[in-house]
């Protein structure tokens, strides 16, 4: 890090670069170059469905810098409206398996899209565009990244820009959110201690599970982060070469990782 540092320092110094950024990175590390680097930016996933970064990333931003880049705006398409409980997605789509598109937070992104949608009336917007301009609407990020395949995407998406919610409907949204949260905690801790309490027969729907539980616990701070993130690592390697054998046996790993009382 300290190496990565100090090239950057020196490309702003020669005038190669005005500025550096960071991305993708947990809490503690970005905390690490903060302190040591003169951090220009932070790339931060945030959307209405993925809003881990208001609590984790966002409060470390002061008036002049770091900015956010907002990535994964509309929560990989599940803001469009156009992704349903009945959706399948082709072989080799992270989604299949990605723990946003599954179980619990699956249905709770589901219902924050049709609020939007409802929301959306009132300004002629679609969920979409409702979903981008929440995110714009942080005073700490500073643009959001889109991924448009066509161009009519790209004209929806441009119609999130240019105008604010107001703050009424901010902070309707804000308690949607919240009440979110708490049902899917609530919900989370029992389909957790399911996963890992339940042996694998179905190898398909286990590698997506141990992934879900995974993620949650990191989310819930249920065990230690670096533990399952090695865990995962594991799992992962499988993605392809499914083994109800393999995976029982990180099931039952998990099981002694993972702590729900």
């Amino acid at each position: 890090m300290e190496e990565t540092l100090r090239a950057l320092e020196d490309l702003v110094k020669e005038g190669k670069i005005r500025h550096y950024g960071i991305g993708h990175l947990p809490k503690e590390r970005v905390l690490t170059y903060l302190d040591k680097g003169n951090v220009f930016t932070i790339m931060a996933e945030l959307s209405a469905v993925a809003r881990d970064a208001l609590t984790e990333i966002l409060p470390l931003c002061t008036e002049e810098r770091p900015y956010i880049i907002a990535f994964s705006v509309t929560g990989r398409g599940i803001l469009t409206g156009k992704i349903t409980e009945n959706t399948t997605f082709s072989k080799g789509d992270i989604r299949n398996f990605d723990p946003l598109f599954q179980r619990e937070r699956f249905k709770s992104a589901l219902r924050i899209q049709k609020q939007l949608e409802k929301m959306g009336e009132k300004y002629g917007k679609s969920s979409v565009q409702m979903g981008i301009n929440w995110v714009l609407s942080h005073k700490e990020v500073m643009t959001a990244l889109i991924g448009p395949s066509k161009i009519e995407h790209l004209e929806e998406n441009l119609g999130s820009c240019g105008w604010r919610i107001d703050e009424e409907d901010l902070n309707v949204l804000q308690k949607l959110f919240e009440d979110e949260e708490k049902l899917l905690k609530k919900a989370n801790v029992q389909l957790v201690k399911e996963i890992i309490s339940t042996p694998v027969t179905d190898s398909g729907r286990a590698f997506s599970d141990l992934i879900y539980a995974i993620e949650t616990a990191i989310t819930m701070s249920l065990a230690d982060e670096n533990e399952l993130v090695a865990v995962f690592k594991e799992i992962y390697k499988m993605k392809d070469d499914l083994s109800s054998e393999k995976l029982e046996k990180y099931r039952k790993v998990l099981s002694e990782l993972i702590t729900l009382d």
